[in-house]
């Protein structure tokens, strides 16, 4: 569905979406954003230090019966707007989408392993809890080795391939948000990000849908472009173009 069918009564009004929209983007430019929202979730789970803020959630480190895990707390006024302008409940959106790259015997190799699921009907905080990425992040090894070798940039298009042969698309393939694992032939990439939601379904805007709908523009579009990226930001000798 392109838009949710709540009545524009209970909608923002335009004038405060907007404010909130200049004084959020300023705020991200700068490395900045509202503090995290209370944690509530159950005794199980041992929460520890944050270890990162975006746009969306609140990560941090913390354990599950004894097991290194990662805990996502998703902002309560994200949580609003998502609600309101798609319909989607982020946390359960995201807990979906990991559990569908788990499932798949040929996509399970690229994530790690979703745990909980939170604050859908049980009144806890909206979290979501992941199986600990281990490795370093791509980014954090073009730095330090000044290339990124092909292979892995072979295995990032299998990943992309696998997951559209699903039909999962608009992965997060920022080079910060994805991790490298060590396997028996060498690195693999690794997502765990999975709360960007896929245009041909929710699409940001009517000309993006238009597009989206009559197939001017591929629906894997940002998966390819984000693959070319990996070059694009210098982390390859070369400029390599996918298409």
């Amino acid at each position: 569905a392109f838009a949710n069918s709540m009545p524009k009564a209970s909608a923002p009004s335009f004038y405060h979406r907007y404010r909130n929209w200049v004084r959020n983007r300023r705020h991200r430019k700068k490395g900045r954003f509202l503090p995290p929202d209370p944690v509530n979730v159950p005794e199980e789970i041992q929460v520890h230090e944050l270890l990162g803020q975006g746009k969306r959630t609140c990560t941090y480190r913390a354990e599950l019966n004894g097991q290194r895990v990662v805990l996502k707390v998703y902002r309560a006024a994200i949580m609003r707007r998502y609600q309101w302008r798609f319909g989607v409940h982020l946390a359960q959106f995201e807990h979906d989408r990991n559990r569908a790259f788990w499932d798949n015997p040929f996509l399970r190799d690229f994530t790690v392993e979703p745990l909980r699921l939170y604050g859908v009907t049980d009144g806890y905080s909206p979290a979501f809890v992941q199986a600990w990425a281990e490795g370093e992040t791509l980014l954090d090894y073009a730095a330090e080795h000044g290339y990124v070798s092909t292979e892995i940039l072979a295995a990032g298009r299998q990943l992309v391939s696998s997951a559209h042969a699903a039909g999962l698309y608009d992965l997060d393939l920022n080079v910060g948000n994805v991790k490298l694992r060590k396997t028996a032939t060498g690195l693999s990439p690794v997502i765990y990000d999975f709360n960007l939601l896929p245009q041909h379904l929710y699409a940001p805007n009517p000309i993006r849908w238009l597009s989206l709908r009559l197939g001017w523009r591929h629906w894997g579009h940002r998966d390819f472009a984000a693959l070319e990226s990996w070059s694009n930001q210098g982390l390859f000798a070369h400029a390599l173009h996918l298409g």
